[in-house]
């Protein structure tokens, strides 16, 4: 077994210091950095305090993702009879759900028809067409 001399007993105690100062250093300025971000935080933090979260009732988020979808369906394509269907429904839904909620924009049904037929239906796409 080889033993250590002086000379590398010195080599070593002085890696050792110079990594102990690097770690010391490194230590100073990660506290100086948690001091640094306290302050943001306490001077931020009545700002946070004072912003309120809106709860979205369930079913008007589901109507929303729903509207979300067929938009971007219908951004690329013609919507199906179906689909304008489900498109009808969800926009009434979302409608009652913000009319519940008392933040619903007016909007007249009176003058759109409950109910319109396939032949109706029809007629109006070829209507358009021409």
């Amino acid at each position: 077994m080889d033993l250590i001399g002086i000379d590398g007993l010195t080599q070593i105690s002085s890696q050792h210091f110079l990594l102990l100062e690097t770690l010391q250093k490194e230590n100073e300025d990660l506290k100086s950095q948690v001091v640094h971000l306290k302050e943001l935080l306490t001077s931020t933090a009545p700002l946070i305090g004072e912003v309120s979260v809106i709860e979205v009732p369930q079913e008007q988020a589901i109507c929303e993702i729903q509207l979300r979808m067929l938009n971007e369906k219908a951004q690329n394509r013609e919507l199906t009879l179906e689909e304008t269907k489900r498109l009808e429904i969800l926009v009434k839904s979302l409608y009652l759900i913000k009319e519940r909620q008392g933040s619903a924009i007016p909007i007249e049904f009176a003058n759109v028809p409950q109910h319109i037929s396939l032949e109706d239906l029809g007629s109006i796409a070829s209507s358009n067409e021409q």
